[in-house]
């Protein structure tokens, strides 16, 4: 599990450092990230020196369950500051892909191909 290899059990400090950081709202609004932003527009999150985490993964990790590295954690309100875990679903990156092309968010065919065949590659059936 991703959270759990890189810092253990997360401590109540961890989760109060981290929440402190999210403007909280209903559970329906999006909670935004207010610290570090990457150059992706992300929320980033220092779980353990020099090993930052995408705030949103973070979130979903504290508040439903850990998840392997290999699991995306996306946006079902596409809001990359959103930390809301009502927010948030675990997916591949084939599911990512169709869900940005199903709302219209895709920029770049190539980059979709790009994926999409990554995926072929490693036996997902597109």
């Amino acid at each position: 599990m991703w959270l759990y290899s890189i810092i253990g059990q997360p401590t109540q400090h961890f989760a109060d450092r981290f929440w402190a950081k999210v403007q909280l709202g209903y559970d329906d609004d999006c909670w935004n990230w207010t610290a570090c932003i990457s150059h992706k527009g992300y929320g980033q999150f220092q779980v353990r020196k020099s090993r930052p985490g995408h705030a949103h993964r973070v979130a979903y990790c504290l508040s439903v369950r850990d998840v392997p590295a290999t699991t995306l954690i996306c946006h079902n309100c596409d809001n990359r500051l959103c930390c809301n875990p009502n927010h948030l679903f675990e997916g591949t990156p084939l599911s990512n892909m169709q869900d940005m092309i199903k709302k219209g968010r895709y920029k770049d065919w190539a980059a979709v191909r790009e994926e999409l065949s990554w995926e072929r590659g490693k036996g997902v059936k597109a």
